[in-house]
């Protein structure tokens, strides 16, 4: 028997409530999930082109090292050619000197071996 004071009697729309409820939220997610998938799809383009630049970057790292250690070889080299140079120089030099005052030739050896 229908009650007489309608606020029991009247037709609810809760449902219709939570059903535009639900589907708002669902759109509300749906384009959230849209611009995750949007932004990981440009960190995913982003992080393959920066891949690329650090591939490129290292072997550009790889080739100047090698030519760095090529410089320092070279380098080591030449200051073992001045050193040998200068080491000559001055044994000419002490054979001169002692020459000149008239030392023998094993003292003039035993000058150099010091």
């Amino acid at each position: 028997m229908p009650r007489l004071k309608g606020s029991k009697n009247k037709k609810k729309d809760v449902v219709d409530r939570k059903l535009v409820s639900l589907i708002e939220q669902i759109a509300d997610k749906q384009s959230r999930i849209e611009a995750l998938v949007s932004e990981t799809d440009n960190l995913a383009e982003s992080i393959a082109e920066l891949h690329k630049e650090l591939r490129s970057k290292k072997s550009k790292l790889r080739k100047l090292e090698k030519e760095y250690t090529e410089l320092q070889v070279a380098k080591e080299q030449e200051d073992a050619l001045a050193e040998a140079a200068a080491r000559k120089a001055e044994a000419e030099k002490i054979v001169e000197t002692a020459i000149a005052s008239g030392k023998s030739a094993e003292e003039i050896m035993q000058l150099l071996s010091t």
